[in-house]
């Protein structure tokens, strides 16, 4: 039998429902005297159930959604907590949300501890099945900022407008912490900024925001690639397709070390550079897009960063 008791004022919801939406009833049910399928417990309610099968995380998941309002109040800054805590929940596979509203001039910063996170394509899956999806807010839009799991370069993920971050764990995973804190930002003045932090040799790949849909119009995100001094960073396009402007172009910008100018601009369909030395920053910007005919601008790219080639050997 399972307990979970949520306190008054705590914002916070547990969902418990069948995991494969068409589950006959007879094959796993919760059992509770005043509790019905979905189960629903809100702030300041208290439900007692079990199940009456031996096997309920092949039947139901239990999705646990935080509401942080910075609108109103300050905003508890800092590390995340896992609430409940996973001891009191059962073990089926779960989702812990944090919605978190704030002002259109508020910057929030999603800072990850080791290991970072590795940016997936929409639809993929996490090996050990941990995945972070992120998403922020354009007014009353969503957008999916991206998927990621363990083991990358992404460490902070920075964003306007409120941010909602899901953290899906299995169920066989004792994780008792969620492995990032938010803190509190000035303005970015753009959708998001991701800071990819590479220790050594290796290599990111990277999506535009709603990848593989488009870009929301006229916005603008920065990745920031933080790189040792001894190694050389090249970027690469993957896959990418433009919109059809009506004004400004669609383009990349880059802030170099040592370069002549503040900003290096390409299209997306040039050459991108190649040998960067140093800590360096890519910046996608969209356009205002034809009505009848949008388009989709979408970005994928690698960057690559090994030890400095030998020029003349090629």
């Amino acid at each position: 039998t399972y307990e979970i008791a949520l306190p008054h004022g705590s914002n916070i919801t547990v969902l418990i429902k069948p995991g494969v939406p068409t589950l006959p009833a007879n094959v796993c049910r919760i059992v509770s005297k005043k509790w019905v399928t979905p189960l629903s417990i809100k702030a300041g309610e208290t439900a007692v159930f079990s199940f009456s099968c031996r096997d309920p995380e092949n039947h139901f998941v239990i999705e646990i959604q935080k509401n942080i309002d910075c609108m109103s109040g300050p905003c508890p800054f800092g590390k995340v907590h896992l609430q409940p805590s996973t001891s009191v929940l059962p073990t089926l596979n779960r989702t812990f949300i944090w919605d978190v509203k704030a002002n259109k001039n508020i910057g929030l910063e999603l800072q990850f501890s080791l290991p970072r996170l590795r940016q997936i394509r929409p639809g993929e899956s996490c090996p050990d099945g941990v995945t972070h999806s992120i998403s922020s807010r354009i007014g009353t839009t969503m957008v999916r900022i991206g998927t990621f799991c363990s083991n990358g370069t992404v460490s902070r993920i920075k964003m306007q407008e409120g941010v909602k971050m899901a953290l899906d764990l299995p169920w066989f995973l004792n994780r008792n912490v969620s492995g990032f804190s938010i803190t509190n930002r000035s303005s970015i003045k753009r959708l998001c900024i991701i800071e990819s932090v590479f220790e050594g040799e290796g290599s990111a790949t990277l999506m535009s925001a709603n990848y593989p849909d488009g870009f929301p119009e006229d916005e603008l995100m920065t990745w920031q690639f933080i790189i040792p001094a001894h190694l050389r960073a090249s970027v690469s396009f993957l896959h990418f397709s433009v919109s059809n402007c009506v004004k400004k172009e669609e383009r990349v910008e880059y802030c170099i070390p040592g370069s002549t100018t503040n900003r290096e601009v390409f299209k997306l369909q040039d050459k991108q550079p190649g040998n960067i030395a140093g800590n360096f920053n890519l910046s996608l910007q969209g356009c205002d897009q034809d009505v009848q005919n949008p388009g989709i601008l979408r970005l994928q790219f690698q960057v690559l960063v090994q030890h400095p080639q030998d020029e003349s050997s090629k």
